[in-house]
């Protein structure tokens, strides 16, 4: 997506900054992003809120003149056991939040599988429902953007090039997040990008020092952003990156939240310079 004659633009997760919509405003302004991914707000998730609540939302927003990226949402961050119908209830509200916020993209999961199960016991049934979804996503004119998380079927590179090679739909697509990767042990680059990188949309920025088994900012870990932002950038790359920081560790604990969001953002507009990716 080309969005205002820039090949990619910054997003992120406001609710890192914090809970009010007016704060998480203020501090990306102040840092110069001009989009949101809409994950909490006032402590609730968004598609929890009720439709006049989603408004008042969407209200804030356009005063501001922010565009929401993607809804964050949790779908598929339930066991793969749980009942379906029950999930697609929820899916629909989520939905319901990419039409208010008028846009394409909505974050959805793949199921965590009970511990201690092999993972490719429930592939038949995992792409059964990301199948379901995305046809019904495509419907309303909206992508599904898989991430890669632990403890659920697309955890690794291979079971995420699975959903998306299986589902095979133009309305899923994939989330790639180095950082998640990296901490159940998976090699980001050459391996995983070179896996997954024609399939890829929206990245999640956020690294992961291996040694210390924490999250820092892009650059400052092993995930090789540089090298898959330029690889990214020279194959034509046309999307989003969203920073969801997760510096909670104890380097990061004298810092307030703005502070973290801040450092997060400084650090991706360097990588993305040195990789030559042209960022808003």
């Amino acid at each position: 997506m080309t969005t205002d004659g820039k090949i990619c633009n910054l997003s992120g997760f406001g609710d890192e900054i914090a809970p009010d919509m007016e704060t998480q405003i203020q501090v990306m302004t102040a840092l110069g992003l001009r989009y949101i991914e809409l994950r909490g707000v006032n402590g609730k998730g968004i598609i929890d809120h009720t439709e006049q609540e989603m408004a008042q939302v969407k209200a804030t927003l356009d005063k501001a003149s922010f565009r929401v990226s993607a809804i964050g949402s949790p779908i598929g961050k339930v066991d793969i056991q749980s009942p379906f119908q029950e999930e697609l209830k929820r899916f629909h509200r989520a939905m319901k939040a990419a039409e208010c916020f008028e846009t394409p993209y909505i974050r959805v999961f793949s199921y965590y599988i009970p511990e201690g199960e092999d993972p490719w016991n429930f592939e038949d049934e995992v792409l059964r429902r990301m199948a379901v979804k995305a046809k019904m996503a495509g419907e309303k004119g909206r992508i599904l953007l898989h991430e890669n998380e632990s403890r659920i079927f697309g955890e690794s590179p291979d079971r995420c090039l699975r959903i998306l090679e299986g589902v095979h739909s133009p309305s899923l697509r994939g989330i790639f997040d180095p950082s998640n990767f990296l901490h159940k042990g998976h090699e980001t680059y050459p391996d995983a990008w070179n896996l997954l990188k024609d399939h890829i949309v929206y990245f999640h920025i956020k690294d992961c020092d291996k040694k210390a088994k924490m999250t820092v900012p892009a650059g400052e870990g092993d995930a090789g952003f540089v090298e898959i932002l330029r690889d990214a950038t020279q194959r034509g790359f046309e999307g989003f990156l969203s920073l969801e920081p997760h510096l909670g560790s104890e380097r990061f604990q004298d810092m307030s939240k703005a502070d973290r969001f801040q450092r997060a953002v400084e650090a991706i507009r360097k990588v993305a310079g040195q990789a030559g990716m042209p960022l808003s």
